[in-house]
C-alpha cells in the first residue's frame, strides 16, 4: 500500500519504503518484479502454459481455487510454436458447468489439466475446429485421473494437428 500512497503507478526497485525523490539512485520502475506477478496471473489464473515440456507438449490448467471463485479467464501466450490462447467461463445461471476454449498453434500437443470429481466420464470435447472455423472430425482423446490428498484433476492429451485448433471441452465441476 506505501507505494500506492506515494502515487506510485509501478513497482519500485526497494522495498525499505524510502520515499525517492528525483536525483536519487534508486528508481520507481523495475518491471522485472512484476514478471513473477504476470506468470501467476497467465499460468493459475487463466491456465496458460508458462513453457512447453521437453517432448513439445503444452499443459493448459487453470487453478481449481481459480475455477471455483471466478467466473470467467482468458489470455493468450506467444510460444515457439506460435500463439497459444486458453478462454474459460462458468455459466452464472450454471456454476458447476465450465466451458474452456483452447487454442493451439500447429503441430502442437497439449495436457488439458482440469478439476474433476473422481472419472473422466463428466469430461468430453465438444467440438474442434480449424483457423478458418471448419468443423473437424473428433478426434479420439484419452483422459487421465491424478489424485493428490487435496484435489483431484482429469489430463486430457489432445494429440497433435498439422494445422492451428481450436478445442471447446466442457465439465461438470461437481463433486
Amino acid at each position: 500500500g506505501y507505494m500506492i500512497a506515494q502515487g506510485s503507478t509501478t513497482l519500485w526497485e526497494g522495498w525499505t519504503g524510502t520515499r525517492n525523490l528525483i536525483g536519487e539512485a534508486t528508481s520507481r520502475n523495475h518491471i522485472m518484479f512484476g514478471g513473477g506477478v504476470i506468470r501467476f496471473l497467465a499460468t493459475q489464473l487463466v491456465g496458460l502454459p508458462s513453457n512447453a515440456h521437453d517432448d513439445g507438449v503444452l499443459t493448459i490448467s487453470p487453478a481449481k481455487w481459480a475455477i471455483e471463485n471466478l467466473y470467467q479467464m482468458s489470455g493468450t501466450r506467444d510460444m515457439g510454436r506460435g500463439r497459444v490462447g486458453v478462454a474459460w467461463a462458468r455459466a452464472k445461471n450454471q456454476p458447476h458447468t465450465l466451458e474452456l476454449n483452447v487454442s493451439l498453434p500447429s503441430l502442437s500437443a497439449a495436457h488439458v489439466r482440469l478439476p474433476a470429481s473422481h472419472q473422466c466420464e463428466n469430461i468430453f470435447v465438444q467440438q474442434v475446429s480449424d483457423r478458418q472455423g471448419t468443423v473437424l472430425p473428433l478426434p479420439k482423446v484419452d483422459c487421465q485421473i491424478e489424485r493428490s490428498p487435496t484435489v483431484t484433476y482429469a489430463i486430457l492429451q489432445i494429440p497433435i494437428f498439422n494445422q492451428r485448433t481450436h478445442w471447446v471441452i466442457h465439465t461438470s465441476l461437481n463433486n
